[in-house]
C-alpha cells in the first residue's frame, strides 16, 4: 500500500507546481514552431 501511496504522491500535482509557467513555455514554444513551419511552407 505504501508503494501505491508514493506513486499517487508523485503523480498528484503539488500546490506549488509551476503548471502555469510550464503551460506558458509550452504555448510559446508551440507558437514559435508553428510560425517557423508556416514561414518554411511559404518559402517552399
Amino acid at each position: 500500500m505504501s508503494g501505491t501511496d508514493q506513486h499517487l504522491t508523485v503523480w498528484s500535482p503539488a500546490p506549488s507546481s509551476p503548471s502555469e509557467e510550464e503551460l506558458r513555455i509550452l504555448s510559446s514554444w508551440t507558437q514559435e514552431s508553428g510560425i517557423a513551419e508556416n514561414a518554411t511552407a511559404r518559402r517552399s
